[in-house]
């Protein structure tokens, strides 16, 4: 090959460029980036879509809660309530079980009528003992079968009832009877209302009512279904046991023979009717009886007789007094009589009257008549008489006065 000759132009390698592409040259596609740009618009709408529902969850979640702690704190003020209720109506005051079940208990429910009905088993009939109606509401209810009264069908339920619209036919499982027998339904502002019985254990108590919620609204049963449940047994028991403390002290300051106070309550008496004659200075008088011939009643007649004879003469005795007197079993067949702020004419005026009574009408047991006699001896109190004793001392002696001048007559 000639050194000199020269290579043709055309024939020539151009080398690349570092890092050039071996791809052709594309351009820019419009329509392509539209579709994304449009993709990603949607996208972001999604997103503030799904951004606009989580606000108003959140605002629904602050509302609920908001709501939910104003319950709670109506909650928990209707419990603190409810514990200061309890603690309230355990104390065995029956006075007090009354107000509360008319005053407070209301107001955990925010009723603006409340009525308590204990159930009187002798007579058969629910009778009121307090209310706060602005009206007089009825006296009594008679417990019958058939009965149409709203009170006694819940009664017989033995469940508390919320009624939201009496209007409704058979509400509740109630006969229509029975919610159209609503006393006074037309004064009422609402058709709703709480009938709560009170039982212990199967022992029925009463019923208490409660009507006409403040804000116009009806009562709710799942707020206000459990915690008058619970209430309703509580006062109750509460109840009761008020009537079986008051048994208890009943029997023990009365004579359970006569159903007249006892010894020791007659001793208590007398001494608290002395300190008050010494301290204020009015007239006391004391009266000791003994029937004559008692034992001759027991040994001819028979005991059962013997305590026919002491029973009649206690009716007697408590017939012939004052509400303000006390009349005592004093002994076996001895009676005790304290007269406060009576003189003794006046006092010898009453035991004359007990006296003759007895004398001029003889008392029936079965077939036989027995007649009764009593020896009855006065004494007056005096600053000078001192303590009880002194006084009872002074009333033996002249009941034995009358007794040795053959009885059946009033000795001072």
């Amino acid at each position: 090959m000639d050194a000199g000759r020269s290579i043709p132009r055309s024939s020539r390698t151009v080398p690349s460029a570092p890092g050039a592409s071996d791809a052709p040259e594309r351009g820019v596609d419009p329509e392509r980036e539209l579709q994304e740009l449009r993709q990603r618009v949607l996208l972001l709408e999604r997103e503030r879509a799904a951004l606009r529902r989580e606000r108003d969850q959140l605002r629904e979640q602050v509302q609920l809660l908001d709501r939910l702690r104003r319950h709670l704190g109506s909650l928990n003020e209707r419990l603190e309530l409810l514990a200061r209720l309890t603690k309230e109506i355990t104390k065995l005051n029956r006075d007090a079980i009354y107000d509360a079940c008319v005053t407070k208990v209301p107001y955990l429910v925010r009723a603006r009528f409340a009525s308590l009905y204990l159930y009187d088993r002798e007579q058969g009939r629910l009778v009121l003992q307090r209310h706060s109606h602005d009206r007089a509401i009825a006296h009594a209810v008679a417990v019958e079968d058939g009965s149409a009264s709203l009170m006694v069908q819940v009664l017989r339920s033995g469940r508390v009832q919320v009624f939201t619209d009496l209007d409704q036919p058979a509400v509740a499982g109630m006969t229509a009877e029975a919610t159209a027998a609503r006393p006074h339904r037309d004064m009422y502002a609402t058709r709703s209302c709480i009938v709560a019985p009170l039982r212990a254990g199967e022992e029925v108590v009463g019923v208490l009512n409660l009507a006409d919620r403040t804000d116009g609204q009806p009562f709710v049963p799942e707020e206000d279904l459990p915690l008058i449940t619970q209430l309703a047994e509580v006062l109750a028991v509460a109840l009761r046991n008020c009537a079986l403390f008051e048994l208890v002290q009943h029997q023990a300051r009365t004579d359970s023979l006569t159903q007249l106070a006892n010894r020791q309550t007659f001793f208590e008496a007398l001494e608290r009717e002395v300190e008050r004659a010494n301290r204020y200075g009015g007239k006391l008088t004391l009266a000791i009886a003994d029937i004559d011939r008692f034992k001759v009643i027991n040994d001819n007649a028979g005991h059962l007789a013997g305590d026919h004879v002491l029973r009649e003469v206690a009716s007697v005795l408590r017939a012939s007094v004052r509400a303000a007197d006390i009349c005592a079993r004093y002994a076996g067949d001895e009676f005790a009589l304290i007269f406060p702020e009576t003189g003794l004419a006046a006092a010898r005026t009453v035991a004359e009257r007990i006296r003759e009574r007895l004398a001029r009408q003889p008392l029936r047991y079965g077939e036989q008549q027995l007649q009764v006699r009593l020896s009855i001896g006065l004494a007056e109190h005096s600053p000078e008489t001192g303590h009880g004793t002194e006084l009872i001392r002074r009333a033996d002696q002249a009941l034995y006065r009358a007794k040795r001048q053959g009885g059946d007559r009033v000795c001072a």
